[in-house]
């Protein structure tokens, strides 16, 4: 399904109502409606059925540009600000954001010096299942007939307090 952007003035009103833009010349505009757990913002579009689709704000900004969501399909949208909830596109120099490869995405970010900065990967980067288990829930672990590894039994008291940690 190509969904055609630069017709849809409602929905382009609709999107454009939920920016702020920043008072200087180089500020983000800010998506200030729905962001996902992930920090980048969400819009939702209805589809010829009747339901609604979800789409990264960030894209569906620069598909405004582009002309349709069809063209970005291959292709990541990559913030030059590092701000996961700026939809400032422009054709100009001064746009934030601009459609890249997968390579140039992480290219880019690595350049600025940046690693996996999710909330998620910081704190399961460095520790083993049993490291997490013991930090959260301060127990002891033993092998047992149930547990065929040791860290199982930690791990399954930890998954309701995980949830309480973001």
């Amino acid at each position: 399904m190509v969904l055609s952007i630069s017709s849809d003035t409602d929905r382009t009103t609709r999107f454009r109502s939920k920016i702020v833009a920043g008072l200087a010349t180089q500020d983000c505009w800010i998506w200030t409606w729905a962001i996902g757990d992930d920090g980048y913002g969400c819009f939702w579009t209805p589809t010829p059925d009747g339901g609604q689709r979800m789409i990264r704000a960030h894209r569906y900004a620069l598909a405004l540009v582009t002309g349709s969501l069809a063209t970005l399909d291959e292709l990541h949208v990559c913030h030059m600000c590092d701000n996961p909830v700026c939809v400032r596109v422009e054709d100009s120099p001064s746009t934030h954001l601009y459609a890249g490869t997968a390579f140039d995405n992480m290219t880019d970010r690595a350049a600025r010096g940046h690693r996996n900065q999710q909330p998620t990967a910081a704190f399961f980067r460095h520790e083993t299942k049993q490291q997490r288990a013991h930090a959260c829930c301060a127990i002891t672990c033993a092998p047992t007939a149930t547990a065929l590894r040791p860290w199982q039994l930690c791990y399954a008291k930890l998954l309701p307090v995980r949830g309480t940690l973001f």
